[in-house]
């Protein structure tokens, strides 16, 4: 099992939220979301240090967030020994699948738990 350095969480604005989680390069070691609101939301990761454009920038992961009203949600896997980003880590989430999608998700329905070193 890796020591990650770093752990945190977001929890979801009405926004696309667009977060700077690491602003130089890194490992991802774990990665968590929940989604208690009753439509589906899309969890994107850029390799990138600084706030990614929403809509304009590519994320290299897309991750489905499952809708449910209870919170079920799901968990994304991270492989074994991490997932490395060479720029930095940046997240976004938004109500739609398409990278070019900006539709903001609401406020307190998503959450992300993550660590990295």
């Amino acid at each position: 099992m890796q020591h990650l350095d770093n752990k945190g969480k977001v929890i979801s604005a009405a926004s696309t939220n667009a977060t700077v989680l690491k602003s130089r390069g890194g490992l991802l070691g774990f990665l968590s979301a929940t989604n208690s609101g009753a439509g589906p939301a899309y969890l994107k990761i850029y390799d990138k240090g600084t706030t990614p454009v929403v809509g304009t920038d590519t994320p290299v992961f897309t991750f489905l967030i499952p809708g449910n009203t209870s919170g079920a949600g799901s968990n994304l896997g991270i492989p074994f020994g991490g997932i490395d980003f060479g720029a930095g880590i940046s997240i976004a989430i938004t109500g739609g699948v398409a990278d070019s999608n900006t539709t903001p998700v609401n406020a307190n329905e998503i959450i992300v738990n993550y660590g990295f070193k």
